[in-house]
């Protein structure tokens, strides 16, 4: 596992400047930068209900809980560890090179960046890193955890760091890789399936025609639903989906240190 250096300013200015505006290069830099500005925007207002806050304010100029002021959460930091590995390795996806900055990324954070852990472990996520089987078959580990809690343990925890599959030029391999992703920590049929689906609708935002309709806001959701659909009928016929909802972590998988997700 390694991580290249930051381009120089110079070369990243020079690649910014020669980007064709809306080309799928130009989409995809725009996808990266909404997530973490995204993701800054919304820690304001994680964990709230409506009410608790008169306003959304950004930039703001007080840290939130142990978030430096204006700072992204463990949302974007996943998924700059997902495009770390996914350079390195070639835009191949390595389960188990993922796995490792993973387990790298909870006890160290970015470094480089004034980490010294990484915040907003999530309980899931800690449960699964922390199995003996992570390292080296991080989806049986999922699995374990995820049969141990009754087939019910469904939160979104891996959602948020797939969004980069679906700059992949090719849908099959979007399909298949946001699957894969999620199922190294979030091994619930659910969970997959809305990697999926949410993988399938970059993808097409990218690749796929503007659109500029109403209904084709329509032929998008269900070309994506398509896609994820088989991953929930495809589901083990023990797995339970009474409660069609999130349903949360169960009481013993539950630790104070860390929010379900």
């Amino acid at each position: 596992m390694e991580t290249q250096p930051f381009a120089s300013a110079a070369i990243w200015s020079k690649f910014i400047s020669d980007m064709e505006p809306g080309s799928p290069q130009d989409k995809i830099l725009g996808m990266i930068y909404g997530h973490a500005l995204g993701d800054a925007v919304g820690l304001q207002t994680e964990f709230k209900v409506c009410g608790d806050l008169d306003e959304i304010v950004f930039p703001y100029d007080q840290p939130i809980r142990d978030f430096p002021k204006c700072d992204w959460t463990d949302d974007t930091d996943h998924l700059i560890l997902v495009m770390q590995s996914l350079i390195e390795n070639r835009i191949q996806l390595d389960e188990c090179d993922i796995a490792a900055r993973l387990k790298h990324w909870a006890t160290s954070g970015f470094p480089e960046l004034g980490d010294t852990s990484g915040l907003g472990l999530s309980s899931t996520t800690a449960l699964v890193i922390n199995h003996n089987k992570f390292l080296t078959e991080p989806r049986i580990a999922a699995g374990e955890i995820w049969n141990n809690s009754g087939k019910k343990l469904a939160p979104n925890g891996s959602l948020m760091r797939t969004s980069i599959i679906g700059a992949l030029p090719d849908l099959d391999r979007v399909v298949k890789n946001s699957a894969d992703l999620s199922a190294i920590t979030h091994y619930d049929p659910r969970c997959i399936a809305a990697c999926v689906f949410q993988s399938v609708i970059v993808h097409q935002l990218i690749y796929g025609s503007e659109l500029t309709r109403s209904e084709d806001v329509d032929v998008l959701m269900n070309a994506a639903w398509s896609q994820a659909r088989p991953f929930i009928l495809d589901a083990p016929a023990e797995t339970e989906f009474a409660n069609k909802h999130h349903q949360p972590t169960p009481k013993s998988y539950s630790d104070q240190r860390f929010k379900s997700r």
